[in-house]
């Protein structure tokens, strides 16, 4: 019964008809013989019933990821993309017989498959649209030149989004890296307004607390008013520790979180490795800004995996990363406590894999005693 719930949920009756009728059949051969007390005969239909199923969940997995692809580079064999587009054609074949091998060795994760099948898919579209743009250029519908002025005019039109010329003198390269940094400028600015206003949030609800009312002397504003000031150059003072591509310092109410991009476990490894140990003694130096803080290690995944196993390896990652800085800081094991959160709490795209890699991390959240 459970595998036929399971090959029901795949929708096997739709994309895997004939194994889920056989598994049908046999599971009907089992009910007969069980309700006549043919208990070992039922037994063996129902394990064949079984087997069936799993085939047929396997089945409809493959064919509801998969056949789209597959009628794609059907298209793009006949269009004889292979010839003209070759590297999209392979990258397609080769993403596809990835993902068909995913489904073999887990069917029950099928994040993975599911991305590979989408850039298979994303490749033989590619392939086509080459093949076919070729076929134009070869008839004279079109030129070289005009399929690059016209992927150039869609550059330049992001360039006009941004307030950033771009030319092509020599190729797209460097219309390209100017708008990404003017992207990267605009990100900042955000983050930077974004924690002005949190900034600001804080600074009125502290004013708040402390005037409690209007009888509250103009000397007890200040107070709270230096008081904020001395926390924000506490807080500037961290940020200063970390170089960019090391971790990201946020605010958050009035915590602090250290998004640590820079400590990249191998896949499936919860080790820390011995580079590892620059990005972590600037940890300790964060922390010594917070000796009264209590402290939370978060441990985050990707989507690929089970999120069973993808809990228990973000566990295990934040309890390698508890057990260094207990070792080697006068942190207080009652201040610490180190949290798994496996795929739960994506930061960035799982579709891509810098999005995934981004997902992948160690967030060390401090909670101040201000």
């Amino acid at each position: 019964m459970e595998a036929r719930s399971d090959a029901e949920n795949a929708e096997a009756e739709k994309y895997a008809e004939a194994a889920w009728q056989a598994a049908e059949r046999s599971f009907a051969d089992a009910t007969v013989r069980l309700e006549r007390d043919r208990r070992s005969s039922a037994e063996r239909s129902a394990a064949r019933a079984e087997e069936l199923y799993r085939d047929a969940e396997l089945d409809a997995i493959q064919a509801n990821y998969l056949n789209e692809t597959r009628n794609l580079l059907d298209t793009a064999d006949d269009l004889r993309a292979d010839r003209h587009a070759p590297i999209s054609v392979g990258r397609a074949r080769e993403l596809l017989a990835e993902a068909e091998q995913a489904l073999i060795d887990d069917r029950y994760d099928t994040d993975r498959p599911r991305n590979l099948a989408q850039l298979a898919e994303h490749n033989a579209h590619h392939a086509i649209y080459v093949a076919r743009l070729e076929r134009e250029i070869r008839q004279d519908d079109t030129s070289l030149e005009q399929v690059l002025l016209q992927w150039e005019e869609a550059i330049a039109g992001l360039g006009d989004q941004v307030d950033v010329p771009v030319y092509f003198d020599a190729g797209h390269e460097d219309a390209v890296g100017r708008i990404a940094q003017a992207i990267a400028n605009i990100q900042a600015d955000v983050s930077f307004l974004e924690q002005a206003v949190a900034d600001r949030d804080a600074r009125i609800a502290s004013l708040e607390l402390e005037l409690g009312g209007q009888s509250q002397s103009l000397a007890r504003v200040n107070e709270a008013l230096a008081r904020r000031e001395r926390q924000g150059e506490r807080l500037d003072r961290v940020e200063s520790l970390f170089e960019p591509d090391e971790a990201t310092v946020l605010r958050q109410s009035d915590s602090v979180i250290l998004r640590l991009i820079g400590l990249n476990f191998a896949s499936g490894s919860a080790r820390l490795q011995p580079e590892h140990d620059d990005i972590l003694a600037t940890v300790q130096e964060a922390l010594a800004q917070f000796p009264e803080a209590n402290v939370v290690i978060e441990g985050h995944t990707d989507s690929f995996g089970s999120d069973a196993s993808n809990q228990e390896l973000s566990q295990a990652r934040a309890d390698s990363v508890l057990r260094y800085l207990l070792a080697r800081s006068p942190l207080s094991p009652a201040q610490v406590t180190a949290l798994g959160y496996g795929e739960s709490r994506p930061v960035a795209n799982n579709e891509t894999p810098e999005g995934r890699t981004r997902n992948r991390r160690i967030d060390i959240v401090i909670y101040p005693k201000w």
